[in-house]
């Protein structure tokens, strides 16, 4: 007698979620990627009203297909559109590949003969499409982040250049060419995308430098010093109770204002001195370049930093507070420190002052004891201590000297 063995039909193999991936998170990436999908927001409402209509747990289960078997009309009234609006975006979906219908002629839905009938809306498509759906966001996130990082770039080297052409007016010479490009800027830069604020920074960047190098030559010839000059001997007597400040560059944002007077020292006490290495003695608070030269801070940056000035500088020219600025903004990403760290660091100290912190934290990544292992928290700390009066930028530098040499 022959025996004839029935082999069980293997079990059917749904498409799940990789790693840790939950429901919330597919919402979360399609929401974040819709408009590069070209899904409408009437689109993407249907979409995660019908998502959140299946089961959880069945986004992660290979034994289980993730649908949603909620009545059209159903979902039509929770969404506020009539039927036919909603079967029209459910085509729309089905094309980009988010999801596949299986429902009766009638439109009927649910599990049918014992459960082996499964009618809805399945989003096996859109469980296999998450991966690239991953990729499209994190190189949209990326280019946010350079987008990011431009526009504060050309509104760091804006403050530069009108600095510069209000000192040039100052000892009588304007620049017309540069003063409408200036003029001309617009005023926001959200609207304007990667390629438009790449433009712009060359633009106000290259304009920026002329009038440094204008502003270099007239003081030459006019034999006025560089604004930020102190000489390294100074009289400190009571008759005398001024303490010099920084120049327009290395002063707070909030306080570098185009009309204000820009030959007037700003008064304080005999006692506002720098507190440590020897700076104190000299009774005035030196500015960054009258304490170390541009090839000084060089060498102590490490290579990344050096790397980034090298891209910016003119090979002709040596290197400017400009450079620096230009330099920290740009390698504000490779350091993972966000922008919004930057924009405090620098309302807090000024652009050049907030440039040389990150100089010096990007260096300490490399020193051997207690490296940074964290730059967008190191330099909030500092921020932190400079608005409290207690950051010693000087002494950081100092340090990072004597190790580079």
């Amino acid at each position: 007698m022959l025996s004839i063995q029935l082999q069980a039909e293997p079990e059917k193999i749904y498409p799940s979620l990789p790693g840790r991936f939950q429901r919330s998170d597919v919402e979360r990436v399609v929401t974040a990627c819709s408009a590069a999908l070209g899904l409408s927001s009437a689109c993407l409402r249907a979409l995660l009203v019908m998502v959140q209509a299946t089961r959880p747990n069945d986004w992660r289960d290979e034994q289980r297909d993730a649908v949603c078997f909620m009545q059209q009309v159903q979902v039509a009234a929770r969404l506020g559109v009539t039927p036919r609006a909603l079967r029209y975006q459910e085509a729309r979906l089905e094309r980009l590949g988010l999801l596949r219908r299986n429902v009766a002629a009638d439109g009927s839905r649910g599990r049918f003969a014992g459960g082996e009938l499964i009618q809805g809306i399945s989003f096996a498509p859109l469980i296999e499409a998450f991966p690239s759906l991953l990729r499209i966001v994190e190189q949209l996130e990326a280019a946010e982040r350079e987008r990011q990082v431009l526009r504060r770039r050309v509104s760091a080297a804006r403050r530069i250049l009108s600095q510069t052409l209000t000192r040039l007016a100052a000892l009588n010479k304007a620049v017309p060419a540069l003063t409408e490009i200036l003029e001309t800027m617009p005023r926001r830069y959200d609207a304007l995308d990667g390629s438009e604020l790449g433009a712009l920074l060359q633009r106000v960047d290259k304009a920026a430098r002329e009038a440094l190098r204008l502003l270099e030559m007239q003081q030459d010839s006019s034999g006025v010093p560089e604004m930020s000059f102190r000489p390294h001997i100074q009289d400190t007597t009571k008759e005398n109770p001024v303490c010099s400040g920084s120049s327009a560059i290395e002063r707070p944002a909030r306080k570098r204002a185009d009309d204000s007077p820009i030959d007037a020292a700003p008064a304080g006490a005999a006692c506002c001195k720098e507190k440590k290495h020897g700076l104190a003695d000299r009774g005035f608070k030196p500015g960054y370049f009258d304490t170390f030269t541009p090839a000084q801070l060089y060498e102590a940056a490490s290579p990344d930093m050096q790397m980034y000035l090298d891209a910016g500088r003119r090979s002709d020219r040596p290197l400017t507070a400009h450079d620096f600025i230009q330099a920290a903004i740009a390698i504000l990403p490779a350091l993972g420190v966000n922008a919004s760290a930057w924009d405090e660091a620098a309302d807090t100290m000024g652009d050049l002052p907030a440039a040389l912190c990150v100089l010096v934290l990007d260096a300490n990544r490399y020193r051997p004891v207690n490296p940074v292992w964290s730059p967008g928290g190191m330099l909030r700390a500092m921020t932190a201590r400079a608005r409290s009066g207690g950051l010693n930028l000087h002494g950081s530098l100092i340090a990072l000297q004597r190790r580079a040499g």
